[in-house]
């Protein structure tokens, strides 16, 4: 995982135009959203990427966990006592976790790029 920083986030823009990141914890200030030039962003246009930048640390600890998942146990949890699996079991519900372990690939293969561009590790 990226040194981020640490603890929850929340946004607040203090009653005034200028909006804020800061760790909930402690208020201690993370960033503070304007244009680069250092004019103000239009309000609404502030306090949704405020939103959006909150939920950053939560949105990729999610991906992290999704990119973490395969597909073992998928067998052992669906196959009858002794390890027996029949073959109307095999014909049935096989071709579903096939498609699930396609779907779970196709999805960590979107998600890959976008944990690398919050890295820093974007390929440019």
């Amino acid at each position: 995982m990226a040194d981020f920083t640490k603890g929850e986030w929340t946004a607040d823009n203090g009653e005034s135009e200028l909006w804020g990141i800061f760790q909930k914890e402690d208020c201690q200030g993370i960033a503070y959203l304007c244009e680069p030039d250092g004019t103000l962003l239009r309000p609404e246009e502030a306090e949704a990427n405020a939103h959006l930048i909150v939920a950053a640390p939560d949105m990729y600890e999610t991906l992290q966990k999704i990119m973490a998942m395969d597909d073992s146990g998928v067998l052992e949890a669906c196959a009858y006592s002794g390890g027996d699996i029949s073959k109307k079991w095999m014909r049935e519900v096989a071709p579903a976790l096939d498609a699930r372990s396609k779907a779970r690939k196709e999805i960590q293969a979107m998600i890959k790029p976008i944990l690398a561009k919050a890295e820093g590790k974007e390929e440019k």
